[in-house]
Formats: C-alpha cells, structure tokens, sequence
C-alpha cells in the first residue's frame, strides 16, 4: 500500500513539474517573441519532459528507496 502511494505521488508530482517547466519555457517565449507559440516553447517542452522525469528519478533515489545500513 505504501508503495501505491508513493507511485502515485510521483506521478503527481511528475505532473506539477512538468506543467511548471513548461508555463516557465511559455513565459520565456513571451518575453522574447510576445507571444506564446514559437521554438522556444516547443523546445522547452521536450525539455520538461525529459527534466521532470529527472527530478522524481532523483527524488526516489533520495528519498523513497532504502537506505543501506
């Protein structure tokens, strides 16, 4: 059962990360070109994918397994 949670807390987190990354690439895209479609926020979605999945691989390995004594 504690697994199951912390899978799915993962993925909410997966989730948050990535439409933060990519709010952050559209913004980015805004204060450049003054509108929200283009390359960079293309760009910056691919990004975010590969980024999110970084930090909760990251968060597992520092958190949720266990620790060897």
């Amino acid at each position: 059962m504690k697994k199951a949670l912390l899978i799915i807390l993962s993925i909410i987190i997966y989730l948050f990360v990535l439409w933060l990354l990519v709010l952050i690439s559209i913004g980015i895209n805004f204060a450049v070109f003054e509108r929200g479609t283009g390359g960079i926020t293309a760009l910056g979605s691919i990004i975010s994918f590969w980024l999110s999945y970084k930090f909760v691989k990251w968060l597992w390995k520092k958190y949720f397994y266990p620790t060897k004594p």
